[in-house]
Order: structure tokens, then C-alpha cells, then sequence
């Protein structure tokens, strides 16, 4: 009986080993068939084919034939399903399709394994491979697919209608470039392409009353499941500069605003002359401590900006500091260390150190404060360092819009090494793996 004459009986078949009717939902569209009654495997051509494909009802599947679902904006109905792994004798890894049938939009298939989803349709994509030599990546739909995977694989069950003969053993080249990987498959039938989706099971939508025993959550990552960490990633860069930029202009604004006054200022020209009898014979001394005349800092809580510079050449001072508030008695130590030296060797100038230094102390409130400074510094013979001291309040400050910069690049630091982890871990098995050089 031809097929055509099958075809005239309505959407039914017979099977050829136990001569009962089997419904065909995908009708013209469906080659093969298992029979819901003796579980044989057959063409739609009334042929039995002999087929080590096993009886799916002993296996656990979550969508029964017939079922109606809604999948990328059309309407599919379950029409056949099958096992496949890649080992039938010891199974370790195994997966089940899903094949759907729409009347207006052909076949697509919908994979499930270990709780993962993906979404897949044939394509047009036809390479000429020579003997298991094949590209290190691909080129569709303007995306670049890297080689991941070579496996060979079989159905161990089985049942439905599907669009061809899946009996058969299959050699299939995976290319990958997440969420979407391109699939090669050969066998006896020949060569076709499959494109495939990661998908979340919640865009499968269940037409009807249908009670469904849905997979439990994945145990382990897929091959072409998104990095979550990726988009993370690309919107904390961008809200980072946002925030960046934001309080970049704050910065300039306050600091445009800023008063800069000069509320002190001191300089030393020649040392005490009691300090030079008694300290001649030395090779270092110190001044007397020096108590400045009471300063006000008026308004509010603001930055004091301390600027020490010297005359200093080929020698060195030490320069401490107390700013004493003489209302709370609360004292803000500075102290600093200051040398400079300098010459000329092989034909080069050089210098070390410097003849400036400076400090700056941060929310300081308004009251009455004087300062009390002492003085360290190399001693030769009628010679001394001049030096100076001056106090401004409320200055322009760069340094907390840098440290909070700097500070706001720990979380894009943090998901960038989780993006990158979690894509080696992605190739970690693969006998392409990119990263290999790395470890």
C-alpha cells in the first residue's frame, strides 16, 4: 500500500506487525511512526524497520503525546518523543526530544535534560566536511559559533510520529555561542543542521487542563545557558560610570564653591639663639616648641589644608605639628619628615625628596585653635633651614572623589571574575576548550 493510499483511510495507519490502527496527528508530515499497541517501529509506508529503540513508557518523560503548548508566540502539539544518549550499554548522559507539530509552522523540537530546556528548529547550514575535520567555529545569522563538543549518540526509546527516521546511530559536531548553539548531525540518512535555544521552562506555556509533572531544577550548568553574570556585569559597568560621572560633577561643584581662605601663617627665618650656644657641637637639634597667637575657624565643619615649605638642600628636617582646639582641648597631631637632596653625576642631573610637604585633616569644626610647632632638623655649623607654615580652610579636594571611584570598582571587579569563572567553568570538559592555555 502506498502512502498516498494510507493517506486516502483518513489519519490513520496500520501496523505492519500487528495489523492495528494507529492515529497519525501530523498526518503527511510524519515518516515514522512507533504503534501504541505492539510499541514496533515503522514508515509510514507500512514498513517495519527493525530498531533497538525500547518502549518510552518505561521511562520518565513530562509531556505525554497530544499535549497542546504554546512555544515562541505559536501553538505546537507533542507528537512524538524519544530518548537519546550516548551510550546506550552504560548510560551517563541522556536526553529527551520533544517533537512538535504545528500545522501552520512545520516541526520544531523542544530538548529537556536534567531540568534544562532548549528550543530547536532545522536549519540551512551545510558544511563540507572531510573525515572528522572540522572548523574551529562557524559563522550565522551575523554570530560567531565556536566548536564545542564531538560526540556520537543513539534513541534507546521511543514513541509517536516523528518527521523522520530516528533509528538510526548519530555523529553530531556541537558549535556554541550561548544562549544559542548550532548542531551538526550525520548518519546513514545523511547531513542536517540544528539550531538550538536555552530557554526557561516558563516560556513554555501549557494549553488546556493538562496536569503536568514538570523536571525538578537543574543540578548542574548547560553548555549554552546564559552567564548570568554577563548582563550583570555590562549594567553595573554602566551604572558605575553613570555614578562616577555624577559625583565627578558634584565634586567640581563643591569644590568650585569652596571658600580656600588662608586662616594662618607662619614663617621661620633664623633659629633661637640660646638653641645655637648650646647645640653647635651637634649634628642634629631641635628648636623650642613655638605657640602660634588663636586663629578662628568660623561657619561650619570643614577641610584644614597644612603646607610645610623649606629651603632645604642636601639635608633634611622633621616638622611636628599640633593643632589644638582650645574650646575642647582636643589636639590634631601632623607630623612629617621632609629632606631634599640633589647633584649631578655622569653627565645627569638628579634630586631626591622635596623642600614642600602637606597635610590635610577633614572635618574640623569651628572654634578657636592655635598651633604648636617644633622643629628637627641637620645641624652644621652656622647654618640653618628656613622654613614656613601655612593653614587654609575649606580647600578643593580631589582625593575622596578618587577614593570612592576606586572604591565603586569592587562590584564590576567582582562580576567580571564570576563572568569569567563561570565560562571556564562552561569549557572546562570541552576537548575545544579556549582556556585551556590559561590553567
Amino acid at each position: 500500500m502506498s502512502k498516498n493510499e494510507l493517506m486516502s483511510h483518513g489519519f490513520r495507519l496500520t501496523c505492519p506487525a500487528c495489523k492495528e490502527d494507529n492515529h497519525l496527528i501530523a498526518a503527511q508530515q510524519s515518516l515514522h511512526k512507533v504503534c501504541s499497541h505492539c510499541k514496533g517501529y515503522f514508515n509510514t509506508l507500512g514498513v517495519k524497520r527493525e530498531s533497538k529503540i525500547s518502549q518510552l513508557e518505561n521511562f520518565n518523560h513530562f509531556l505525554p503525546i497530544g499535549t497542546e503548548v504554546q512555544l515562541k508566540g505559536h501553538d505546537w502539539t507533542v507528537v512524538g518523543i524519544a530518548r537519546f544518549a550516548e551510550n546506550a550499554d552504560e548510560i551517563f548522559d541522556f536526553w529527551d526530544c520533544y517533537f512538535l507539530f504545528s500545522p501552520a509552522n512545520g516541526w520544531c523540537y523542544l530538548y529537556e535534560s536534567d531540568g534544562h530546556f532548549l528550543y530547536a528548529q532545522e536549519i540551512e547550514l551545510f558544511k563540507n566536511f572531510s573525515g572528522n575535520r572540522y572548523p574551529s567555529s562557524i559563522f550565522y545569522e551575523e554570530k560567531t559559533y565556536s566548536k564545542f563538543a564531538y560526540y556520537n549518540f543513539q534513541p534507546i526509546a521511543a514513541s509517536g510520529e516523528f518527521p523522520g527516521d530516528i533509528s538510526e546511530p548519530y555523529k553530531s559536531v556541537e558549535f556554541i555561542k550561548p544562549p544559542y548553539s548550532i548542531n551538526y548531525y550525520f548518519n546513514k540518512q545523511g547531513l542536517f543542521a540544528e539550531q538550538a535555544e536555552y530557554i526557561d521552562r516558563n516560556q513554555i506555556k501549557i494549553k488546556g487542563e493538562a496536569e503536568i509533572s514538570w523536571p525538578d531544577k537543574p543540578h548542574y550548568s548547560h553548555s549554552i545557558q546564559p552567564n548570568p553574570f554577563i548582563a550583570k556585569f555590562k549594567t553595573i559597568i554602566s551604572l558605575t560610570i553613570a555614578f562616577n560621572i555624577f559625583w565627578l560633577i558634584c565634586t567640581i561643584f563643591i569644590n568650585h564653591n569652596s571658600l580656600n581662605q588662608e586662616v594662618y601663617a607662619y614663617v621661620n627665618i633664623e633659629p633661637d639663639t640660646a638653641y645655637i650656644a648650646t647645640k653647635r657641637d651637634t649634628s642634629s637639634a631641635s628648636n623650642q616648641v613655638k605657640v602660634s597667637p588663636t586663629f578662628k575657624l568660623e561657619d561650619s565643619y570643614s577641610n584644614l589644608d597644612i603646607v610645610i615649605k623649606t629651603n632645604l638642600s642636601q639635608s633634611w628636617m622633621g616638622m611636628d605639628l599640633n593643632l589644638v582646639n582650645e574650646g575642647t582641648g582636643e589636639v590634631y597631631i601632623v607630623a612629617k619628615d621632609i629632606e631634599y637632596y640633589s647633584g649631578y653625576e655622569d653627565g645627569e642631573s638628579w634630586s631626591e625628596g622635596s623642600q614642600t610637604s602637606s597635610a590635610l585633616l577633614g572635618g574640623i569644626p569651628p572654634g578657636n585653635y592655635h598651633l604648636e610647632h617644633q622643629s628637627t632638623y641637620a645641624f652644621e655649623k652656622g647654618s640653618w633651614p628656613n622654613w614656613s607654615v601655612t593653614i587654609k580652610k575649606d580647600v578643593p579636594v580631589y582625593s575622596n572623589w578618587l577614593f570612592v571611584a576606586v572604591l565603586s570598582l569592587i562590584i564590576p571587579f567582582y562580576y567580571y571574575y564570576r563572568s569569567n569563572y563561570t565560562e571556564k567553568k562552561r569549557w572546562f570538559d570541552s576537548a575545544y576548550n579556549p582556556f585551556a592555555s590559561d590553567e
